[in-house]
């Protein structure tokens, strides 16, 4: 007598042992920590029955008693998987094979990269830095450190931008910018660019306009407008003030 099972065909032994059958080990090669599925069955002689499953690993020996169970806590190597049944007669099967293959579970570090500066030379107006950090989608912050200041959060994570104002430095001279990312609770190597600031001689010399280069959005576009704005509001505010001294001196 047989037996269909989907695509795997038991034969049901007449007399003697029970047969044992892996139906599937899913996945077939897993990583560290993955879930990992088993299925397997038994199939008993006349007049007997399926009393007990066993499944044993090469390297943590008994993993289960029951015909199909899964599992996230395999080490790793390459495993031996064993699956035996015993019939009501106290009977063992000879045991089905497979072997698995787990592979050690390795966390990437965090790291954090700087995009190229537009300019080799000294700046002398507001530059806006960006870059990229990783494990994409990991990334909890980038923060971003000028000269002895302190760490400060840049904007974004696996694309990041820092608005680099070199006039809250004060003075000419070399200066470093250094960078890292944090993802896990880890820390990235913190990675370093050296720049020159050359500051105006004067306040009329400053250039308002930002560097800008790479992705992002313009910040001198954000300030031209809040400066626009403001002068808008201070004509309007003059014009009525004009015209509500004239109108008194009419009436007198």
């Amino acid at each position: 007598m047989c037996i269909r099972d989907s695509d795997i065909l038991i034969l049901e032994p007449e007399t003697g042992p029970p047969a044992a059958f892996i139906l599937s080990i899913d996945p077939p090669q897993a990583v560290q920590g993955e879930t990992v599925r088993f299925q397997g069955e038994g199939v008993p002689a006349k007049a007997a029955r399926i009393t007990e499953y066993e499944w044993t690993s090469s390297i943590q020996g008994l993993l289960s008693r029951r015909a199909s169970f899964e599992t996230d806590d395999l080490e790793a190597g390459e495993h031996t998987i064993r699956f035996r049944v015993r019939d009501s007669m106290g009977r063992w099967s000879s045991p089905a094979t497979s072997v698995l293959k787990v592979t050690p579970f390795t966390a990437e570090r965090p790291w954090v990269t700087i995009d190229p500066f537009p300019t080799d030379g000294p700046l002398s107006a507001p530059l806006l830095v960006t870059g990229k950090a990783g494990p994409f989608g990991q990334v909890e912050v980038v923060e971003v450190r000028v000269g002895s200041n302190e760490w400060r959060p840049a904007w974004g994570t696996s694309e990041w931008e820092y608005l680099l104002d070199i006039h809250e430095l004060g003075l000419d001279g070399r200066y470093s910018l250094q960078v890292r990312s944090i993802a896990g609770g880890k820390q990235s190597a913190i990675v370093e660019r050296i720049f020159e600031v050359s500051l105006p001689d004067n306040e009329d010399e400053i250039d308002v306009p930002v560097v800008r280069y790479g992705r992002g959005f313009d910040r001198s576009i954000q300030l031209a407008i809040v400066i626009s704005c403001g002068l808008l509001a201070l004509i309007v505010l003059s014009v009525i003030i004009i015209k509500g001294t004239l109108g008194r001196r009419y009436r007198l």
